[in-house]
């Protein structure tokens, strides 16, 4: 027989092993796309926590048998309400396949009650003898779990006592790949799947009906309150805008954000913006505000921002904006003005004055930094903001004019076209050579108009310098959310970037510089 042990009265609490379902799911993304995403999936592995790492109540750990596994199995004591209870990490909540390896050395069942988060799952559960102590079988269940932490309690409804526990094994069920919400299967309102249009993943995209209320709704489920990458990807084949307003649970994180025309309805464009979400399931919802309705949505698509090792700012919300390569992600006035050289975007000087304008427009608020010189000419670089959303995009006559390093500004906007007078701020300080590299911060805030920007030089060694104000800027009628764009000022200028990033909304430091301190 099983011999009789002394109770234990206080529980002994080991660490729980928390090796998260779908290790790469969360090593990589940080969540996993449940509820609304439909695409096939490959069948999720099991993640095992041993008991000896588990919360006993009136029980020993024990090395007295063979085959089991890790370090130890735990050996309940002889009572009823005795317990052993794991704390297991879901992703998301849905239903788990929870299999307990165990062995019963008697000749009489010793059942137990199963609780998933205190409530019991499978009552009086039956673990029937095997063939001797050494001898472990499985008994396996399916019960719902919740995003995050979940307990799982196995608690001896007779006096014998539980059977000794070796491990649980748990799988969550099959779900789509890490982050993919398919647009055709999220909760719409006045919108409407399609499929008339090529290029599109899954099964279809998502229409709006033309009105403005329209609505696409994700559930996004997190397994941790950490900043995300959220890209939309969508098309419009007109010729204007079909903003759309970005909420997380009910809290908007991009207002009338453009969506601006792509070539046709066959042509996708990227859109990604970076948020927090909160340990569970999130509500995703993209809401048209103009009465076209909103663009086409194939799908969203949910990831981690580069780590902060991928940028030299320590901070892990910016998000790289050129890869020193090509120019995706960038589109130029003229693409005989702009090429990519010594590893930084170029602007030639061949095509007179002009721009190239990043398709992921900032909303709300905004950090960018950036490296800069001038390779020829007399006009100090510039950088425009707040600039129109219309075709032909960043027209110089449509935006706010900042210029890196020093602190000149303009105000190109229609009715302005001036100097900007006391809506900008100068700041003293060493004014520096425009023709060596500089590093700029410019951080910005939509629904106040304020933006500020800190440069400083570069060393020829440094990848970094601290940075002091030289500019800022404030008017409540100017913030929009139109693409940031690198200007040529005038035909031979021939200026330099590199080592671009980006932060929108901004999750470090809000309205403050990062490279100031």
């Amino acid at each position: 027989m099983h011999p009789h042990r002394g109770r234990i009265h206080l529980p002994h609490r080991l660490s729980s092993v928390r090796a998260a379902f779908l290790t790469a799911v969360l090593v990589a993304a940080g969540l996993t796309g449940l509820g609304t995403a439909t695409v096939t999936a490959a069948h999720a592995a099991a993640s095992r926590y041993e008991a000896e790492s588990a919360t006993i109540s009136q029980g020993v750990l024990e090395t007295t048998h063979t085959g089991f596994s890790g370090t130890a199995y735990v050996n309940g004591d002889n009572v009823s309400g005795s317990y052993l209870e794991f704390t297991i990490t879901a992703p998301a909540a849905g239903d788990a396949s929870l299999a307990i390896r165990y062995a019963n050395g008697t000749t009489a069942n010793r059942p137990a009650n199963v609780a998933v988060n205190g409530t019991v799952v499978s009552a009086a559960r039956a673990f029937n003898p095997t063939a001797n102590w050494d001898t472990w079988a499985t008994s396996t269940l399916t019960a719902p779990v919740v995003a995050g932490e979940n307990k799982v309690r196995i608690t001896a409804t007779t006096a014998n006592g539980n059977p000794n526990i070796d491990y649980l094994d748990v799988t969550l069920a099959d779900g789509p790949p890490p982050g993919v919400y398919e647009a055709e299967s999220a909760t719409l309102s006045q919108a409407m799947a399609a499929s008339n249009h090529t290029g599109f993943s899954g099964s279809g995209f998502v229409d709006y009906v033309n009105t403005a209320g329209g609505y696409i709704e994700f559930t996004v489920n997190a397994a941790t309150a950490d900043p995300m990458n959220f890209t939309v990807r969508y098309a419009n084949g007109t010729t204007a805008n079909r903003p759309l307003t970005i909420t997380v649970n009910g809290a908007a994180v991009a207002t009338e954000q453009a969506f601006a025309p792509t070539a046709n309805w066959d042509t996708w464009a990227d859109f990604t913006i970076t948020t927090t979400l909160q340990p569970g399931a999130n509500t995703v919802r993209l809401t048209a505000t103009a009465s076209t309705g909103g663009p086409n949505v194939d799908r969203l698509t949910v990831a981690t921002p580069p780590p902060p090792g991928e940028n030299p700012y320590g901070d892990p919300n910016l998000v790289a904006m050129f890869d020193q390569t090509d120019l995706a992600g960038w589109t130029p006035h003229n693409a005989a003005g702009w090429t990519v050289k010594n590893g930084a975007i170029h602007g030639t000087g061949t095509a007179g004055r002009g721009w190239i304008y990043y398709n992921k427009a900032q909303y709300g608020t905004f950090r960018w930094i950036f490296n800069v010189r001038q390779v020829t000419g007399d006009h100090a670089p510039t950088v425009l903001i707040w600039g129109t959303t219309q075709q032909p995009y960043l027209d110089a006559l449509g935006a706010i004019q900042f210029q890196p390093p020093n602190g000149g500004h303009w105000d190109y906007r229609p009715g302005h076209n001036n100097g900007g007078g006391s809506l900008f701020t100068s700041y003293p300080h060493t004014k520096w050579d425009i023709h060596n590299w500089s590093q700029c911060e410019l951080v910005a805030d939509q629904s106040t108009g304020v933006a500020k920007m800190a440069c400083c030089p570069l060393t020829a060694s440094a990848t970094v310098c601290t940075a002091v104000p030289v500019l800022g800027f404030k008017d409540p009628t100017a913030g929009r959310s139109g693409p940031l764009a690198i200007q040529i000022h005038n035909g031979g200028i021939q200026d330099e970037y590199r080592s671009l990033y980006v932060e929108s909304p901004v999750v470090m430091k809000p309205g403050d510089f990062i490279t100031t301190g």
